[in-house]
């Protein structure tokens, strides 16, 4: 007979999905938030390059997307636009 506690369990697959942010991670997601949103923008580059290290999952990774559009920070494809 299967526990239905471990069923219960997500599954980390290979890309990691079942993952969440470790404390390091949250604390430099919240670097990277506070810095963008003292300039108003951040390129979509530098973005990935921060975000990249951390190794979080696409959740995780859409969620800082989303804490940056609706604090105001714009997400720029480009340098010279900023």
């Amino acid at each position: 007979m299967m526990n239905e506690q471990a069923s219960s369990q997500p599954a980390a697959g290979a890309n990691g999905a079942a993952k969440t942010m470790t404390a390091e991670s949250t604390t430099e997601v919240e670097r990277i938030v506070r810095t963008a949103q003292a300039e108003g923008t951040i390129t979509a580059a530098d973005l990935a390059e921060q975000l990249g290290p951390l190794d979080l999952n696409p959740d995780d990774t859409d969620e800082v997307y989303q804490r940056l559009v609706t604090s105001g920070v714009e997400i720029v494809e480009d340098e010279s636009i900023r």
